[in-house]
């Protein structure tokens, strides 16, 4: 009696899966748990991989010529052996009013230019001559347009986001810089602002490869190579060639050795390699200019 049962259920069993639409219900149904299944994997880390690879692979583009770097570096620091003064800076500052830059940023907190009153209230003057504005590394809070000015007599100075992003996975190196921020809080970022004096932009959609992630609009960066650079201390004595700073966007930052542990990864040799914050800077801000970020994989990839 059993034994013919079992045969019963057997062939019944056989005669239902035998059907069509049993069939493709089944195809859907799996069709469907791969895919809630893919859909919690997230797929980012590969893309960062993948996006390291083709960098390492290819050569380095040259920088378009619209970004200078004024970098406080290794000769700076043996010529005044310290970091430049609030007088220095202000000086400084004079000296590249004469040259007519489109527009000069200091990626330094002016506040860590150091010196008397006097100094301080010179340095502000300084800024105001050259529309001067100090660029960030953060984002405004949350529902804020903006970030905290800096206190009297500095407050005439614009303060613009200009965030470092770093990514962090377990099959990437940790800690690279791979993308800019374009937007925040439907606000541009300094990096777009600058490049939008050259590239004539004022739609997302016009930069190639933009993506949201973290909610803000992103792109991935392109590093480039033989970039203009000048020396602070060169800068301060007037050694400056003016032809070659008119019309520039030119940004002033840390670039010394002395200051190693601020240097950042970036995926453009086999093995990685190591910039300067103001080297980073330069190449986020270059990347929009030349509109040259890589295109994302399509979401459906990755979400």
């Amino acid at each position: 009696m059993n034994l013919r049962w079992s045969k019963l259920s057997s062939n019944w069993w056989e005669q239902w899966l035998a059907r069509k639409p049993v069939q493709w219900a089944l195809r859907i149904a799996f069709a469907a748990a791969v895919t809630i299944l893919l859909s919690q994997l997230k797929l980012d880390p590969l893309e960062f991989v993948l996006f390291d690879l083709r960098a390492a692979l290819s050569n380095s583009p040259v920088a378009s010529g619209q970004v200078v770097l004024i970098g406080i570096d290794d000769h700076t620091m043996e010529e005044l052996k310290r970091p430049p003064s609030a007088s220095e800076m202000a000086t400084a500052l004079t000296n590249l009013k004469h040259a007519q830059p489109s527009a000069v940023v200091t990626l330094v907190r002016p506040t860590e230019f150091l010196g008397s009153q006097e100094d301080v209230e010179k340095l502000a003057t300084a800024a105001a001559s050259v529309d001067l504005t100090f660029g960030e590394n953060n984002l405004p809070a949350p529902g804020q347009k903006t970030l905290e000015p800096l206190p009297p007599p500095l407050q005439g100075i614009t303060v613009e986001a200009a965030p470092i992003t770093r990514d962090h996975s377990p099959f990437a190196n940790r800690g690279v810089t791979r993308r800019v921020i374009l937007q925040y809080q439907n606000a541009w970022t300094m990096h777009a602002r600058l490049a939008q004096l050259h590239n004539g932009f004022t739609e997302l959609s016009q930069y190639r490869g933009a993506f949201l992630f973290l909610d803000s609009e992103q792109i991935y960066v392109r590093y480039k190579s033989s970039f203009e650079h000048i020396s602070f201390v060169d800068l301060l004595k007037g050694k400056i060639d003016s032809a070659k700073l008119r019309g520039k966007i030119v940004l002033i930052g840390r670039d010394s050795t002395s200051v190693k542990n601020t240097f950042l990864t970036v995926p453009n040799t086999i093995g990685q390699n190591v910039k300067s914050p103001l080297e980073v800077q330069a190449n986020y801000v270059d990347s929009l200019i030349t509109n040259s970020s890589p295109r994302l994989t399509p979401l459906w990839c990755t979400a």
